[in-house]
């Protein structure tokens, strides 16, 4: 039997209003229950699903803020888990606040529960058994909540800036279809009837009104979205390799964003990690361990092997090439004893060069998406009406 969570709002007949979630697998059986508690149900609502996307996004970084913000205020770990389940909006949500509740009730810790469901940020489990390692929870998840954020805002900053290339593209696909479908079989018909030979821009776009044509044209569009999702699949796969990562570190502009994206991710993860009193060899591994590109944890392994052979931090990261002004930062941060400072400093110089290429790259794209779209419009101009001035020029 399927079994659902329910957010209920009764009445209780000593202790009056109350609200709660329970698991139940349909509205009577919910009814049911709660009248065993003496409460009177007047709301019951089943919850819905958490989603994907923007919306677990939303979830994640509003769940690490709440749990965040309970432990600061005193609550312990418990508390703060009963509280978070209570208010749970999704099925997902209450169930894994649910099922991490039993497990720590059973003498789990919470390291290990969290690690087993998916619907909490990617190695939060790592992290919350540092922080609880190092007595410093609170702040770990404070770190956590700030770096999702900085995350959620890039990628809305991008989803806005591609809005209207997007649009744009959009509507002249649209205008090229209409203009095949309605439009060209009447410029055909004229022609049919007129002795005068096409230009052969104008030949080649009669040739999309063939069936033929269409048919191949409807299948490459197919194979382009058949690779895109292909390509969407595979990605985080060839990110994971370090081969793969590094043939999609040379592309062109694009690789050298997320050779940087990935490089300021893991310096994040660094810092933290040594936020947390942990030694510079064990949060090296850490990274050498969690990092999302197969090329930085490559390099992060062999800068593990160099700092075991007693090399020093900065000249270990010459060795596999990162960047000069991070290695110039680290330097100073060893020498001076804030390695720490010198990371967080490094990180915002890191930021703002992607950020500088971002918006690079975006003022960039509109101007090319007209260009292109102006393009093809005069091309179409052109292959209909051309054959008319020249008519023209036979008649005069």
């Amino acid at each position: 039997m399927t079994m659902h969570w329910f957010r209920w709002h009764g009445v209780h007949g000593s202790e009056g209003i109350q609200s709660g979630l329970v698991q139940a697998s349909n509205l009577t059986e919910v009814r049911r229950q709660l009248a065993q508690q003496r409460i009177q149900a007047r709301l019951v609502s089943r919850l819905p699903a958490l989603g994907r996307g923007r919306r677990y996004a939303q979830w994640q970084l509003k769940f690490l803020y709440q749990w965040h913000e309970l432990l600061e205020s005193g609550f312990d770990q418990q508390s703060a888990w009963q509280y978070l389940h209570r208010i749970s909006n999704s099925r997902e949500s209450a169930q894994a606040t649910f099922s991490v509740i039993r497990q720590m009730q059973q003498g789990d810790s919470l390291a290990h529960a969290l690690q087993q469901y998916a619907v909490f940020p990617t190695h939060l489990g790592i992290w919350v058994g540092v922080g609880e390692h190092t007595g410093r929870l609170p702040k770990v998840l404070e770190q956590l909540h700030l770096t999702l954020k900085q995350r959620m805002a890039d990628a809305q900053a991008l989803r806005s800036a591609l809005r209207y290339p997007f649009i744009v593209l959009a509507i002249a696909f649209l205008m090229l279809i209409a203009m095949v479908a309605f439009l060209l079989p009447r410029f055909a018909d004229i022609y049919a009837q007129l002795d005068v030979v096409l230009p052969a821009l104008t030949q080649s776009l009669m040739g999309l009104h063939d069936k033929h044509v269409l048919m191949q044209f409807g299948l490459a569009l197919a194979a382009i979205f058949a690779s895109a999702a292909l390509l969407r699949w595979r990605w985080p796969n060839w990110l994971r390799q370090p081969h793969g990562c590094a043939r999609i570190y040379r592309i062109p502009y694009i690789g050298d964003y997320l050779r940087t994206y990935h490089l300021l991710q893991d310096i994040n993860m660094l810092t933290l990690a040594l936020d947390s009193h942990i030694p510079l060899h064990d949060s090296m591994a850490y990274v050498a361990r969690f990092s999302e590109s197969g090329y930085w944890r490559h390099r992060w392994q062999r800068c593990g092997k160099m700092l075991e052979s007693g090399l020093a931090f900065y000249l270990c990261c010459r060795h596999i090439e990162v960047p000069e002004h991070l290695c110039q930062a680290i330097h100073i941060g060893e020498v001076s004893g804030r390695l720490g400072t010198q990371l967080r400093f490094a990180s915002a110089q890191l930021q703002h060069q992607q950020h500088a290429q971002q918006e690079g790259f975006l003022g960039l794209l509109p101007t090319l998406v007209l260009i292109v779209v102006s393009i093809i419009t005069l091309l179409l101009l052109l292959a209909l009406y051309l054959p008319l001035f020249q008519l023209g020029q036979i008649v005069g």
